[in-house]
């Protein structure tokens, strides 16, 4: 039988959710099929583009938080 595999069966199978049988099954289309390995090697790089991804807000975003700080401080002490 001719197995269709999907971007759900692929991140399945980066993920390890994926059974023994399975595993075996996609590993020798990998090896196969040029288009596969394509896809799945560009699943990968766009995991580890993820993962590397600084989530930080921005120096605006920060300055204007202190900046607000300073204000509503220095009214509180006024109070």
């Amino acid at each position: 039988m001719n197995q269709i595999y999907t971007e759900e069966t692929l991140l399945r199978y980066i993920y390890k959710e994926t059974t023994p049988t399975e595993n075996a099954q996609i590993e020798l289309h990998l090896k196969s099929n040029e288009n596969l390995k394509k896809l799945y090697d560009e699943m990968l790089q766009t995991i580890a583009g993820i993962k590397e991804a600084e989530l930080a807000p921005s120096m605006h975003s920060v300055n204007t938080i202190l900046d607000y700080a300073k204000q509503h401080s220095s009214a509180e002490e006024l109070a």
